[in-house]
């Protein structure tokens, strides 16, 4: 139950926000940046991923949900940031709270590769699980 709230991003408010140790530039790992859009693992939903704020930090906005899944729990969440600020602890790799339906669990978001990123969460550092965003366009 706790992979499906969380793999059906698009009724997820994910922020990801808290405190962060020494932001590294994302591109300088590998040649990897997150920049652009990508789809949920589950493809029911679609997210615009920026670096933000001082430049390092992650911000990504759902953009688009499959109208198949589309709801009044869900579509408060289209065009809105999803993930706001997230800054790197390690290279290629975000950490912070995410925020499903106002509950905040620990999270971090991981670029696997140039076209595959990982977001986990867990809940009381039992529950955990999570779903891959792969890059579209």
């Amino acid at each position: 139950m706790f992979k499906k709230l969380i793999s059906n991003a698009a009724a997820l408010a994910l922020v990801v926000s808290g405190i962060f140790t020494g932001p590294v530039l994302a591109q300088e790992v590998r040649g990897f940046s997150p920049a652009g859009q990508w789809e949920a693992d589950d493809h029911d939903s679609r997210y615009e991923v920026t670096l933000c704020g001082d430049g390092t930090q992650l911000c990504a906005k759902l953009f688009w949900i499959n109208p198949d899944k589309l709801n009044e729990r869900n579509v408060r969440y289209l065009d809105k940031f999803v993930i706001y600020q997230g800054v790197h602890t390690r290279p290629n790799k975000w950490e912070g709270q995410i925020d499903i339906y106002g509950t905040k669990v620990d999270g971090t978001v991981k670029m696997l590769s140039e076209n595959l990123i990982e977001v986990r969460g867990c809940a009381f550092f039992i529950f955990c699980q999570g779903f891959t965003l792969e890059r579209i366009g």
